[in-house]
């Protein structure tokens, strides 16, 4: 079982370093766009120095032959620039697009490795929250990081030109330098708490998207049509004004533009008493005056990035959180072991959560083969029973073996590709119903299309399957809905049937099934649990009265154990049950 991991605060400065992680494989990309950014900027710093040489040579000295020249050197300058910026654009998009990519592809292989727990505790749309807005979210921190670097740098070169250029001028350049650093750092709080709640919001909004097209047809029996839009008008209504406010803050909090306008007016004042005195000329102002510009546009960028940093570190911080969850199911254990069948409790405790214990005290043994009934009362535990053979969850207490084989020291893989469920609803994926067979295999690239003809043969869903117009190639919706009950009932049977497990487990498979399709689906699955240990949870007499073994399980406790007969004549729960259900379906026929 992997060790649980303990949660940890992410700080702005942890977040950033674990970001940039995520550059590692990519650092010759990564120093490629560093490299291409310093060219470019490069050349801007040129532009100055020709805009200088235009109104000194050129106005102030009426040099006529310069001119074209410049002009020329001017146009092929302008044309490497944009050559190097398109250059920068295209590295910056492929390392921030495989950097994403990789951060999503973590998440989602993170959640296919989380337990149950995790699921009955997290909405679908709080999942999706993570994938779909979190992880781009914090993947955008990563550009930041990028361009406040660049940015630094690109500063540091361009203030040393202007102490090259004057001194005077970088003096003159540091407050409003500082000024546009300091500034977002010290109202970088409400930038932060705005960004919580838009990420919250686009949870809310994920959420009831989720349910209004999962519930679609509730709501439509229901007349909730307009009802579930007002409720998404407003999750809606509710995000465009924390954006708002979210843009706002940013605005009102982002001073430095404000410094760099106010000094523009103080630096001519200055300059402009110097060229009427006539001691800098006309062209060296403007040329200062643009490497101002271009000293503080980095500033200004970091800014500006350092505020999109913030709003990235807040969906950062919730996928790196997200990712320290305890992952709980063992990637580790034995491999290659061919079980027989053989299933043995002892001394099982289970409770979801901190709530009473579900299960206690539950102690049985089945031979391979052998028919299991488990019967109870609602909540009394028989569908925990299944779940915990193929460890979708753990035992809070007590072992579980099959054969001689705690299933804590099998792995997952070896253990679960033995085992055939068949649920009440069964899940099919969007996709045909050959693909959705295929899928059941333990190899699904070996099998063959007579494989899946047989499997559907003994499920008895070959002969619909062939009425269809396109055959096994039918595409069958998102959950199998352009199937019925039954129809969709067949297939999850053919899928388990093309895996051939040891272990068989049957959560109510008929129970949603009118008497006619019932009878097809029970055939099948006759035919399915013949020489395989199965469990099932029936609530049709027939099934009960073939099983092997009985487990009647009450509160969380199995109070008998036995065949049919054993049990009646013990007078208990199970002859209350089946007294029950007798005179319900006497009540039926009549």
């Amino acid at each position: 079982m992997a060790a649980s991991k303990q949660k940890q605060d992410f700080g702005g400065g942890r977040i950033a370093l674990r970001l940039l992680g995520y550059l590692k494989p990519y650092l010759g990309l990564a120093l490629l766009c560093v490299l291409l950014n310093a060219v470019y900027r490069a050349l801007h710093l040129v532009t100055p120095w020709v805009e200088g040489q235009l109104f000194d040579r050129v106005f102030g000295e009426k040099d006529a032959d310069f001119l074209p020249i410049l002009v020329g050197f001017w146009m092929a300058l302008a044309v490497a620039i944009y050559f190097s910026n398109c250059g920068l654009a295209y590295f910056v998009t492929l390392v921030t697009g495989q950097t994403r990519r990789d951060l999503q592809l973590q998440v989602y292989e993170h959640l296919r490795f989380l337990p149950c727990r995790f699921y009955d505790n997290h909405t679908t749309g709080q999942i999706m929250a993570y994938v779909n807005s979190d992880t781009p979210t914090a993947a955008e921190g990563i550009l930041a990081i990028g361009w406040i670097i660049v940015a630094g740098l690109e500063f540091v070169i361009t203030l040393g030109v202007v102490f090259w250029v004057n001194p005077w001028l970088g003096l003159f350049s540091i407050p409003f330098a500082l000024a546009v650093v300091y500034l977002p750092v010290i109202f970088r709080s409400p930038v932060q708490n705005a960004s919580k709640r838009v990420l919250r919001e686009r949870e809310s909004i994920s959420t009831r998207l989720q349910e209004g097209i999962a519930g679609s047809r509730e709501i439509k029996s229901l007349c909730h049509e307009m009802r579930d839009m007002g409720l998404i008008q407003h999750s809606i209504e509710t995000l465009v004004r924390a954006e708002v406010y979210q843009r706002l803050v940013a605005a009102l909090t982002a001073l430095g533009p404000l410094a760099s306008w106010l000094g523009t007016p103080l630096f001519f004042l200055i300059g402009g008493k110097m060229v009427l005195a006539g001691d800098i000329s006309l062209g060296f102002l403007w040329m200062a005056n643009r490497y101002l510009n271009l000293l503080t546009f980095p500033l200004y960028q970091a800014q500006q990035e350092y505020q999109n940093f913030l709003r990235a570190g807040e969906g950062a911080k919730r996928v790196f959180t997200f990712l320290e969850e305890n992952q709980t199911e063992s990637t580790e254990g034995i491999e290659a072991v061919e079980l027989e069948g053989k299933v043995r409790f002892e001394s099982v405790y289970f409770r979801y959560s901190e709530n009473e214990e579900v299960l206690q005290d539950v102690t049985f043994g089945i031979q391979p083969g052998q028919l299991v009934a488990v019967v109870g009362p609602s909540g009394a535990g028989k569908s925990t029973i299944l779940n915990l053979i193929p460890r979708f969850y753990e035992p809070t207490q007590g072992r579980i073996f099959v054969d001689a084989h705690d299933i804590t020291t099998l792995h997952l893989s070896t253990l679960r590709s033995q085992i055939g469920t068949v649920f009440q609803a069964p899940y099919l994926f969007s996709g045909s119903i050959e693909e959705n067979i295929r899928m059941g295999a333990r190899h699904p690239e070996t099998v063959t299309a007579e494989d899946i003809i047989d499997a559907a043969i003994a499920a008895n869903a070959h002969e619909f399957i062939t009425q269809l117009e396109k055959g096994y190639a039918t595409e069958i919706g998102e959950r199998g809905i352009k199937l019925s009950g039954g129809e969709q009932q067949r297939i999850a049977i053919a899928r388990v049937l093309i895996r051939n497990p040891k272990l068989l487990l049957l959560d109510e498979a008929t129970s949603s099934l009118d008497s006619e399709t019932e009878k097809v689906v029970m055939e099948a699955l006759e035919r399915l649990m013949k020489g395989r240990t199965s469990f099932v949870i029936a609530h049709r007499l027939s099934t009960v009265l073939n099983a092997d073994v009985i487990l009647a399980l009450e509160n969380g406790k199995i109070v008998e154990t036995g065949t049919h007969q054993e049990l009646l004549a013990q007078r208990g729960l199970y002859e209350r049950l089946y007294r029950l259900q007798f005179e319900e379906t006497s009540g039926d026929r009549k």
